[in-house]
């Protein structure tokens, strides 16, 4: 079951596992396969932030955006055509 909190911040909604490519972290000494999506907010702040998750759902990036719209039209770089899960 994907978890309500990423990073101590809501889910709003999230993607099932896939792939969705890697992140070089540490000057490519070390790839890590982004396998889930979400879109997550803070109660007390305006915007969203997109996060990249491996499949332990650990946040490997995050992007902060104002709508959840432009957090979609990011994550479609990835994969398109993405199935997006409201989590309540």
């Amino acid at each position: 079951m994907f978890p309500n909190y990423l990073d101590g911040v809501k889910v709003k909604y999230y993607t099932k596992k896939y792939n969705f490519g890697t992140v070089d972290c540490n000057d490519g000494e070390k790839i890590i396969d982004i396998k889930y999506l979400a879109i997550c907010s803070y109660a007390n702040e305006h915007g969203f932030y997109l996060f990249f998750c491996d499949e332990k759902f650990n946040t490997v990036s995050d992007y902060f955006f104002d709508i959840i719209k432009e957090c979609k039209i990011i994550a479609e770089k990835s994969k398109e055509n993405i199935v997006w899960i409201e989590k309540i």
